[in-house]
């Protein structure tokens, strides 16, 4: 297998850790000593170190859902699970491994070997692995993922599987893994859990997701993994087990850290530390068994949100049933976080790719909001705005049936006011990009709603086939919605108070599209497949209203050449 080659200006960081390889290829007896391990992972030998130049990386080939990282010597090493995409070149041995790629600056990632695959066939654990975590100790790099193999046959949809435990292999160099020969490392405490001498009714025990932490009272670990308790109903089940561990490799079982009893399932759990609080978030769905868990009832799937006083917890929902991230089928799952340069940063897969970073905080009222990072702005290219905002008499306001319904004003000072007394007006502005960054405050002065329209073709009449993106003070949401019929609409619940000024930041780019308001994100997905850009543009919207809006900034988004990386 070949090393990755760095095409960049070289750091006494990167030398050095050039240099430490060389050794350690020529001389194994330096490495540090990792755990009794056993034969290396075998690894299809494959074309890989190549960088990723789209808005969130994708490995070549294939699409990624559930990342995690660790940080080393600067830089930030994602892992992440994957599967081939349609008309892909690369095989499905290579999608059954653990993917790895590595950044500098939480934007451009350059795609790394492959790791950890599926074991020896009929063996516990000759399926391609689930979800883990990677820590290091002592030099070593430990990564823990979920075992399953063929042998344990459920009665589910698992297929094969069904009977989940947690794995660990070992490297000195983040490129060579070794499985600890004493496979698995952790299963289920039949105290507490559902385990493989009872297991569920369709022979599945849950017994993944493994999450590790620093123990920040002692020397040692503090590890979490998606479980369930004996109960009569799936959603009384479901909780995220917590243990303890000295060495990594031999656990002390706990009961649940988070139980929460209103979802049918809680998995792809992190945990971390964040404004004096210890925080958990997990993944669920309606698809999971309960469709009456989230608060906010537009959210089909999404990351709900528990916080606790210890690592260890218990942990509890602060407001149950909030999702920081969710929305509709086409929003992004899996949250998933990394201390980096004196920030935590969340990800999520958003689609086939990984999403841009985003900054944790915690509001004053002690809700966790994933906000805006201004490391987006590597992908601002040149403004849009023309030298002369578009003039009254250049916008064009058209309805459904070619009636116009209300009119527009631009001031002096650059804002625009928009005016409909009976019904919803677009108000195209004859400029615009398929991606591109919009920024602007917008006021609702009276009336439904207010927001920004993408067009699909400026130069039509018509509104038909546009996107709107608003801020709703009927409904109390936020929404993004195909015109003219306003579906389909992905929306979520947010207060919108008349006469108040709201920050929003649009981020278009591909498929997919964020929204933020104030900072925070609240909208996000993808576009659907009727919404065709021939010639974009951009527009504004009001609804039975009267409305505001100023600071208008519009900025192309260009995907920056990521740190290239070529292997021979």
């Amino acid at each position: 297998m070949k090393h990755p080659q760095i095409n960049h200006k070289p750091t006494l960081a990167l030398l050095l850790t050039a240099l430490l390889l060389a050794q350690l290829a020529a001389a194994p007896a330096l490495r540090a000593q990792a755990p009794e391990t056993g034969a290396e992972s075998p690894t299809p030998q494959a074309k890989r170190g190549t960088p990723s130049v789209a808005f969130g990386y994708q490995p070549e080939g294939m699409t990624m859902w559930d990342p995690w990282f660790v940080v080393h010597e600067g830089q930030v090493h994602m892992f992440h699970l994957q599967r081939l995409t349609n008309g892909s070149k690369r095989t499905a041995a290579e999608a059954d491994h653990i993917g790895h790629a590595v950044t500098q600056d939480l934007i451009h990632w350059t795609e790394m070997p492959l790791t950890v695959g599926p074991g020896e066939k009929g063996g516990m654990e000759d399926m391609n692995p689930w979800t883990g975590c990677t820590v290091v100790k002592d030099g070593v790099f430990h990564l823990f993922y979920t075992m399953r193999g063929m042998r344990d046959a459920s009665r589910s949809s698992y297929g094969g599987g069904g009977i989940q435990r947690i794995g660990l292999a070992t490297s000195s160099d983040l490129i060579h893994w070794q499985r600890y020969p004493k496979n698995p490392v952790l299963t289920p405490d039949p105290r507490w859990y559902v385990h493989e001498g009872k297991p569920e009714p369709s022979n599945k025990v849950g017994c993944r997701d493994m999450k590790i932490v620093r123990d920040p009272a002692g020397d040692g670990w503090i590890g979490f993994y998606a479980a369930t308790v004996p109960a009569e109903e799936e959603a009384e089940a479901a909780c995220i087990a917590v243990a303890r561990s000295k060495d990594l490799l031999h656990w002390e079982q706990m009961p649940p850290a988070f139980h929460p009893k209103r979802y049918g399932e809680v998995e792809a759990q992190d945990v971390f530390p964040l404004g004096g609080k210890w925080w958990m978030t997990c993944l669920t769905s309606h698809g999971h068994g309960n469709r009456g868990g989230f608060s906010d009832p537009n959210v089909v799937r999404g990351t709900i949100v528990a916080v606790a006083d210890k690592p260890e917890g218990p942990y509890h929902e602060p407001a149950p049933g909030y999702a920081i991230l969710g929305g509709d089928l086409t929003a992004g799952n899996t949250v998933s976080t990394v201390e980096f340069e004196g920030k935590r940063y969340a990800f999520f897969q958003e689609g086939q790719l990984l999403s841009p970073p985003m900054e944790l905080n915690v509001s004053s009222e002690g809700r966790l909001r994933l906000m805006w990072s201004a490391r987006q702005n590597a992908w601002r290219g040149e403004s849009l705005l023309p030298v002369k905002l578009p003039a009254p008499a250049d916008l064009l306001t058209h309805h459904t049936g070619g009636v116009t319904a209300g009119k527009w004003e631009l001031a002096a000072d650059g804002s625009y006011r928009g005016k409909s007394r009976t019904g919803w007006q677009v108000a195209d502005l004859g400029f615009g990009a398929a991606d591109m960054e919009v920024e602007a405050t917008v006021t609702l002065k009276s009336g439904v709603a207010a927001g920004i329209v993408l067009r699909s073709d400026r130069s039509a009449p018509s509104a038909k086939g546009d996107f709107v993106f608003a801020l709703d003070a009927k409904d109390a949401c936020v929404f993004g919605a195909s015109l003219t019929m306003f579906s389909p609409m992905n929306r979520r619940q947010f207060k919108v108070e008349p006469n108040r000024p709201y920050h929003i930041r649009l981020c278009a780019r591909g498929s997919r599209y964020q929204l933020y308001v104030d900072g925070e994100l609240i909208l996000h997905g993808g576009f659907p497949k009727e919404f065709v850009r021939t010639q974009p543009g951009l527009g504004l919207f009001v609804d039975r209203g009267e409305t505001l809006i100023e600071k208008l900034a519009v900025y192309q988004q260009t995907p920056s050449p990521a740190m290239a990386a070529k292997t021979k």
